[in-house]
């Protein structure tokens, strides 16, 4: 039997080429393609600022591929804003798209009237003002915050790794970067609770970027089939932390 079809897409700032070793572990199980949104690793001058188009870019990556066996269908690994942009893409090709595997992903990251599970919205505009004035140093913070809630040892040695990987990678642009965190600004709820994949809700538990509470809210709209998974003492990188246990539940699911 051939191995079923995994399309992994990343998350802001960071490529998937910050975990080799969880990539590694996983392509004996499955046929695996990493994306690299638009602004990032190989398309790092693809500079697009409007979301249908970013979609369609995003599609012809996938169709394109010659590792797919195109004739089954697609599960797709969201982390973070690679999650949201999931969402959109199973939204967009209904027919094209399988199970969906959100890791660490919020459908609405930025706390307002209507959503109590996100971030607050003066962090995020102060996030944002700061990544166009000083990217460098704004990045280091944003790779700490990911980390934050492990010990001071585990810390220190999970930030270097991380930091010897993302800094191996060239940085988007300021453009990209914004049109990122926009679509982080975006409320997608109405869209998640309306398509039909099979939704596998992954969450860790001492996650900084999302907030653990959002449970409910998943726990509200999940459908029959959709499972719900939170990783014990994770931080927003299980993929770093945690791999072992992340890779199980994509083992048994995928």
């Amino acid at each position: 039997m051939s191995k079923p079809n995994l399309i992994i897409i990343h998350g802001f700032l960071q490529s998937f080429s910050c975990f080799p070793k969880f990539i590694e572990d996983l392509k004996p199980h499955f046929n695996i393609l990493l994306i690299d949104l638009p602004g990032y690793g190989k398309n790092n001058n693809t500079n697009i600022n409007d979301i249908e188009q970013y979609l369609e870019f995003i599609y012809q990556e996938i169709t394109s591929s010659y590792k797919l066996n195109i004739n089954r269908k697609i599960n797709l690994l969201g982390w973070s804003l690679g999650g949201n942009i999931s969402i959109l893409l199973a939204n967009k090709y209904p027919e094209f798209f399988n199970k969906l595997f959100l890791l660490c992903s919020n459908p609405c990251f930025v706390k307002s009237n209507s959503n109590n599970y996100g971030m607050n919205k003066d962090i995020f505009l102060n996030f944002y003002n700061n990544i166009q004035s000083n990217i460098k140093k704004t990045s280091d913070k944003f790779l700490k915050l990911q980390l934050l809630g492990l010990d001071k040892d585990e810390f220190k040695k999970q930030y270097l790794n991380l930091k010897k990987f993302f800094e191996s990678q060239k940085i988007p642009n300021i453009e990209t970067l914004v049109f990122n965190l926009k679509l982080l600004n975006k409320d997608i709820r109405p869209i998640l609770e309306n398509i039909n994949n099979e939704i596998y809700y992954i969450l860790a538990e001492k996650d900084n970027l999302i907030p653990i509470e959002i449970l409910e809210y998943f726990q509200d709209i999940k459908k029959d089939q959709d499972k719900l998974f939170i990783i014990p003492n994770a931080t927003h990188v299980p993929m770093l932390t945690n791999k072992d246990m992340l890779q199980s539940y994509l083992f048994e699911f995928g």
